[in-house]
């Protein structure tokens, strides 16, 4: 993407974050609140866990590089498999109880972590806080996918992906803080504390999406919605490589080009911390994009912005170019992720969405560790440039994959009205239905005073 085009998709994206989105982030309401700080609480256990891991699997546990490897690797691995069923469990018992089950998991493995004494336990305590934490992020993202109205999921994810990065980014600083002052003890405490604190609010929450009565899926049915959501799931393969190549192999790219050898303020760290940056800020700016201009064309912009950032990364021989492409990388992947979800919840009925959510999210956990693994063959090769050189190319096959991909209607929202339902009302069968239902008549103007019957909230039905 050359420098006008970059400058003219920017001037189009900040003017699709309007004054009307602003007004109406303030109506997300309480639920949805509770819901980022659940995310943020659990993120930021799972960042000290990632930070401090592999210290503790050379240190106390007396393993080798190999070890820690395995040791890390194996809840990644283990969560990307399990992603699609655990959405498929979703759509049949609710998110609820699954992502409560998620967080006593991730509780009982850093519990673990606390007293393993040998690299076994270590392990097993690993892949429980993995494959807890995993369940739960998967769990809320279903949740907040269910309770925003259909014209505004778009945003309602962009904001809620800023509790990832909150996360990301305060964990690995407050397990070095922990470690330095009060040991590995603390710190396993201090993230089994997170855990409990996300616990916590997720019990307070007394409302939940409610399943949907979707038939049950047998065997390897729940393999469905991969095929289902191949569109998105490709797209985010694609860009979630580029991120595992960028998180990978950035430093030790601008450190090969000479960029801030005597570190400091203009050292290659400070580039990472542009990338995060410019990930949060754009997201903020431009949190309406995708229900405004439809998640496949909001997606198509993104990833051609993450082949421009990749393409200066790798041109980069200053910090100032190099800072450059982290911004424009980040405004790339500000609204990727609500943008391939839009896509991929419109590739699937109703009753499928929280099956749809893991598979996506799957493709993205697969993206990643791919894009790590191919990054390193190519930087043994010839070099970290042509990692980023490739990365930018694989950006151009997913805009050919997400193009022309089916978008959710969505109808236009009022600013004043809410984003986010509160209610759970049953269906037409007497089953309870998901918030979208009641939301789409209240987003046409409809009240739940004179909703139809099967729109029509009750307490019952609600937890």
């Amino acid at each position: 993407m050359t420098g006008g085009a970059q400058a003219e998709a920017a001037g189009g994206l900040a003017a699709a974050g309007g004054d009307a989105a602003g007004a109406s982030d303030a109506r997300l309401g309480g639920t949805f609140w509770a819901l980022f700080g659940i995310n943020v609480l659990s993120v930021l256990a799972s960042g000290v866990t990632t930070a401090m891991l592999p210290l503790y699997v050379r240190g106390p546990l007396g393993g080798g590089a190999a070890a820690v490897g395995i040791v890390v690797g194996v809840a990644s691995l283990l969560a990307m498999v399990l992603r699609p069923p655990l959405g498929e469990l979703a759509d049949r018992i609710g998110p609820r109880p699954v992502a409560i089950a998620g967080a006593l998991l991730a509780i009982a493995g850093e519990l673990l972590l606390l007293v393993a004494g040998v690299l076994a336990l270590g392990g097993v305590g690993r892949m429980l806080t993995g494959f807890g934490g995993a369940t739960l992020n998967t769990m809320i993202t279903i949740w907040v996918i269910e309770t925003a109205l259909p014209g505004a999921r778009g945003r309602a994810l962009s904001i809620f992906g800023v509790s990832v990065w909150i996360g990301l980014g305060l964990g690995p600083p407050l397990g070095e803080r922990l470690l330095d002052q009060f040991g590995f003890t603390a710190v396993w405490a201090a993230t089994a504390a997170l855990s409990t604190g996300a616990l916590c609010l997720l019990l307070a929450l007394r409302t939940a999406p409610r399943p949907r009565g979707g038939p049950r899926a047998s065997g390897g049915a729940w393999l469905a919605p991969l095929k289902a959501v191949a569109r998105a799931g490709a797209g985010g393969a694609i860009s979630w490589a580029g991120q595992g190549v960028v998180l990978t192999f950035l430093i030790l790219h601008l450190q090969a080009r000479g960029i801030g050898d005597g570190g400091g303020l203009l050292g290659p760290g400070s580039v990472f911390t542009i990338f995060a940056a410019s990930v949060i800020s754009a997201r903020l700016l431009l949190r309406s994009l995708p229900d405004r201009v439809g998640g496949a064309r909001s997606a198509a912009i993104s990833l051609l912005a993450v082949a421009g950032g990749l393409v200066l990364i790798a041109l980069a021989r200053s910090f100032g170019l190099a800072a450059v492409g982290a911004l424009v990388l980040g405004g790339g992947y500000a609204v990727l992720y609500p943008s391939l979800m839009l896509v991929a919840i419109a590739s699937v009925p109703p009753e499928r969405r929280g099956s749809a959510t893991g598979a996506v999210l799957a493709y993205m956990d697969l993206g990643m560790a791919a894009g790590a693994t191919a990054g390193g063959l190519l930087a043994a090769w010839q070099g970290e440039a042509l990692a980023f050189w490739v990365a930018a190319a694989a950006q151009l096959v997913g805009v050919v994959a997400i193009w022309g991909a089916r978008d959710a209607p969505a109808p236009p929202t009022d600013a004043s009205a809410p984003a986010f339902d509160a209610s759970a009302p049953p269906n037409a069968e007497g089953e309870p239905a998901s918030y979208a239902s009641a939301a789409e008549h209240e987003a046409v103007g409809g009240s739940p005073r004179d909703a139809p019957a099967h729109l029509q909230v009750d307490p019952t039905q609600t937890r």
